[in-house]
């Protein structure tokens, strides 16, 4: 048995809803009430200094807050006009999965490639996030029946099979944009993901640490013999881009006589213009490309081979002695996107210039690299008052 509370709950100006419940009996008699089983939804506009309340319809019936606004709207607009609908026409509403607004999503990050279109790199990974852990608990649940408490279960079941902070808050944040670009296209009207912030208890700190030019100096000599690695830590350290970015440059992407690179930032969907910091650079690279075809990938080795060696790389030169999650000191790749930012400003660059080269969206993100390497801080500072200068 159901009933409608006569009592109209104020969603926002002009609209409202009644809550209808369930009561069933059980077996043994005992009388149990399900709230929020559904919603009719009312209106309520003027006419001619009247007000007027229409019932549209229940939540069950496709009707949802948007409707409200596009019939109050009309509604309104008719009896300015001297003129009222006879008949309010019901919209039915398709339902939509957590699995149709994955594809909706991932269908604007796929690019051509080998006559074709399919997902690379960060796209590529972020496809297998939602495969592992989002579609089989969420995929085909009707995405009005999801909630916040959905995504803590993900997130709680993720902790007990161990995984590292940065791993459940990327979960987190694949959801949130899958949902918010649903929301974008008209798909949905309503953010099921609200509230979904990250894990603050396993939540990763942020790295700070960059090279110093000493230390870049280093890093480049160990990696000269192996021609792979050297031309990506070049590309890394002139650029800034991240990883993902950089494993899809290709060959027609770099423009020799400008000495431009056009990075596609797979975090944004933008793209934007990184360049050769040297002729020498210029000089390695355009003899590379001389034996690749245009739609060639510039560095030829995947991410996966190419983290493990770098890494054993950077743990023999930077890390020794520190914790595995000691992530402010470890130096890992995405150190060089650091470095570059930070070498940068260190030099008196233009905060300004440095955003645009860093493709960021917002002047706050680069001003987190306003600071001082500690050999600039010691020129500085060094014979400030002048040597011979200080008495007792």
């Amino acid at each position: 048995m159901t009933k409608v509370i006569d009592k109209r709950i104020r969603i926002e100006a002009g609209i409202f809803y009644k809550e209808i419940i369930k009561t069933t009996v059980n077996s043994d008699g005992k009388v149990t009430e399900k709230r929020n089983h559904d919603k009719v939804y009312i209106i309520r506009y003027k006419d001619n200094g009247k007000e007027r309340y229409v019932r549209l319809g229940k939540k069950s019936e496709g009707i949802n807050v948007a409707y409200c606004r596009v019939k109050k709207a009309e509604f309104i607009t008719l009896a300015i006009n001297g003129e009222l609908p006879t008949q309010v026409k019901r919209k039915v509403i398709k339902s939509v999965t957590l699995n149709d607004l994955s594809v909706n999503y991932f269908k604007g990050k796929k690019e051509f490639f080998n006559n074709g279109y399919e997902l690379r790199g960060s796209s590529k990974r972020l496809s297998s996030k939602y495969d592992n852990h989002l579609k089989k608990k969420l995929g085909s649940k009707d995405i009005k029946d999801i909630t916040s408490a959905d995504f803590e279960e993900i997130k709680i079941a993720l902790e007990k099979l161990g995984r590292a902070g940065k791993t459940i808050n990327g979960v987190m944040d694949l959801a949130r944009a899958i949902i918010n670009k649903g929301i974008a296209d008209g798909l949905i009207d309503v953010n099921v993901a609200k509230g979904v912030g990250v894990n603050k208890k396993k939540a990763d700190k942020k790295r700070d640490r960059f090279l110093s030019i000493e230390e870049v100096h280093v890093l480049l000599e160990a990696v000269r013999e192996d021609h792979v690695l050297y031309r990506f830590i070049l590309l890394a350290l002139s650029t800034g881009a991240r990883l993902g970015t950089l494993l899809n440059v290709k060959a027609k992407d770099i423009n020799f006589t400008s000495g431009a690179v056009k990075l596609h930032d797979f975090k944004t969907s933008t793209e934007y213009t990184g360049f050769i910091d040297s002729d020498e650079q210029k000089s390695i690279m355009k003899k590379h490309c001389e034996s690749l075809e245009v739609n060639d990938f510039y560095i030829d080795m995947n991410s996966r081979t190419l983290g493990r060696k770098l890494k054993k790389i950077f743990d023999r030169l930077f890390n020794v002695g520190l914790d595995a999650d000691d992530t402010i000191n470890r130096v890992v790749v995405h150190t060089l996107r650091h470095t570059f930012a930070s070498q940068l400003v260190t030099q008196g660059k233009s905060l300004y210039i440095v955003q645009k080269l860093m493709n960021h969206s917002d002047i706050k993100m680069t001003e987190r690299y306003a600071k001082l390497a500690p050999e600039a801080g010691l020129m500085v500072v060094k014979d400030m008052y002048g040597s011979g200068n200080h008495h007792a």
